[in-house]
């Protein structure tokens, strides 16, 4: 079975991270041909390269979305894939221009990965909706990753041919526990309004003599790196623009406490990894995030006000037997919910469902 994957943005973020690993596993798992149509990227290359993923980039950001659609029609129809996954609304808007230009019909699944542009303001949601209800009516299959996004769906009135929810996972056999913890609180995640970077700065400064780290890059670097080099006398304070996968995971599990102030989000990838790595969560309770913060495994905090997080963060790290405990109900509900192998499973028994019937493995 041949099946292409198309998300525009390659870059380090949840949903690169999330399509990365669904292709390793059906590499591993069920041994198919897989390919990746994306923007350009060096460490998405490689790992394509590594695991014998077929990779096309072409530029997803270019204004000409007439020539750019034409040219994903001609990668498309290059690869030939039995069904194609479309993840992200940037990518379904440029393969619904592309459609047209197929010269072949295939089978389709469109993963939302979140209804980002809900809060980016009142003109996005007018010009958006419209366009997002039609464009998920075409596919076969449309997959929510989380239980918030199904319900933001129903109320602005989606339509699907068929819909389901499938999280985002954990790779948990690929992974190693590290002894030493010698970041006290890291802020991992794109330089974007979405992540919050500027208050999660404003809530490391109300924290003193506490290795605190800066993990990311982005559209708000420029102003990130002003706010930081005001405050000089944060000495405790590092930032580190966007590393690999592994690097950032490396860092994730030497870190006792994730600060994830995130304004919106779909079903975020970080916060399961942290839970994973024995990193004990501080986020912001918002949409999809409470889903995986709930049951005693983390911290969530209602509003943006940052002395209550530095506040929780300071409690946290001033009892190391409480830390413990957190730590270690988090990632028994992260083993027990989030297994990666598990869910990509659920996607392979998709394609299955949409296997035309005598079609060759």
């Amino acid at each position: 079975m041949r099946i292409l994957h198309i998300i525009a943005d390659a870059n380090p973020g949840g949903g690169t991270t999330a399509v990365m690993g669904l292709c390793q596993d059906l590499k591993k798992q069920q041994d198919l041909d897989v390919g990746i149509l994306s923007s350009y990227n060096e460490n998405l290359k490689k790992f394509c390269d590594d695991n014998s993923i077929s990779y096309f980039s072409t530029d997803f950001f270019t204004l000409n979305v007439w020539l750019l659609s034409s040219t994903l029609a001609e990668l498309v129809d290059y690869f030939q894939p039995e069904i194609i996954h479309v993840h992200g609304t940037r990518a379904s808007l440029i393969f619904f221009f592309a459609r047209a230009r197929l010269r072949a019909s295939y089978k389709t699944v469109y993963t939302v990965h979140g209804y980002h542009f809900l809060h980016r303001g009142r003109l996005r949601r007018i010009i958006m909706l419209p366009i997002e209800r039609y464009m998920s009516s075409i596919y076969d299959v449309v997959v929510h990753v989380s239980h918030s996004d199904a319900h933001l769906a129903s109320v602005h009135g989606l339509f699907f041919k068929k819909q389901t929810i499938i999280n985002n996972g954990f790779d948990f056999e690929n992974y190693h526990d590290i002894d030493s913890k010698d970041i006290d609180i890291i802020f991992i995640g794109r330089l974007h309004e979405q992540k919050n970077p500027l208050f999660a700065l404003k809530v490391a400064q109300e924290i003193l003599n506490r290795r605190i780290l800066f993990v990311g890059s982005g559209p708000l670097q420029e102003q990130f790196e002003a706010k930081l080099s005001e405050s000089c006398k944060y000495s405790n304070i590092e930032w580190i623009p966007a590393v690999a996968a592994d690097r950032a995971l490396e860092l994730l599990a030497r870190s006792k406490i994730l600060l994830f102030p995130s304004r919106w989000e779909g079903f975020p990838i970080t916060p399961i990894e942290a839970m994973a790595l024995g990193t004990v969560v501080v986020a912001s309770d918002i949409a999809g995030t409470n889903e995986i913060l709930n049951e005693g495994c983390g911290m969530l905090i209602e509003g943006f006000n940052s002395g209550d997080y530095a506040k929780v963060i300071e409690t946290i790290l001033d009892n190391d037997a409480n830390r413990a405990v957190l730590a270690g109900v988090a990632r028994k509900k992260a083993r027990a919910r989030y297994s990666r192998k598990k869910l990509s499973a659920r996607y392979f028994e998709i394609y299955l469902s949409l296997r035309s019937p005598g079609a060759q493995p």
